[in-house]
């Protein structure tokens, strides 16, 4: 399926189409708002995304005993994961209602925040989008990654083990 939005069309055998989030880090200030605006575009983004809210009103003063997805749901609302990683792919994937995977902090010289702690090529660099404009969700067991310990152990700083 294909859908006309202004110039381009979006769907099957198209670009995906990247979608910044630039949230409420505008703090309010349309000054702000803008220069995110700029720096979304130059990042290569075709288009950006904004929050305003009061949380004391958007908040539940207790979360949905069926889990809150059950209950967007029943709405006919999305229920979108915040933020990025191998559990968060996991968790949209077994969610049918949700539908855009949030990615922070990229652009031109900034392809991912991520150090690469993954040995099996895992990535959440833009370049990693598939052919069908997808990120692919790990399959392996665990999170479905492999991590580079001597990678990490590499550049551990400390080390402490809690317990009894």
């Amino acid at each position: 399926m294909r859908v006309p939005l202004a110039n381009r069309m979006l769907g099957d055998g198209e670009p995906t189409f990247v979608i910044a989030e630039i949230g409420s880090n505008h703090d309010g200030s349309l000054e702000r708002a803008l220069q995110l605006v700029e720096l979304a575009a130059a990042a290569g983004a075709d288009a950006v995304k904004f929050q305003s809210f009061r949380a004391a009103k958007l908040v539940a003063r207790r979360w949905p005993e069926n889990g809150g997805w059950k209950t967007a749901e029943a709405f006919g609302l999305d229920c979108e994961i915040h933020s990025a990683g191998p559990a968060h792919r996991a968790c949209m994937s077994a969610i049918r209602n949700s539908n855009y995977y949030e990615l922070a902090l990229v652009g031109p010289e900034i392809p991912t925040i991520l150090p690469p702690i993954y040995a099996d090529g895992y990535s959440e660099a833009m370049t990693a989008v598939g052919g069908d404009g997808c990120y692919p969700v790990p399959d392996g067991p665990g999170l479905g990654v492999t991590l580079d310990w001597d990678f990490i152990n590499r550049r551990r700083t400390g080390y402490h083990v809690f317990g009894a």
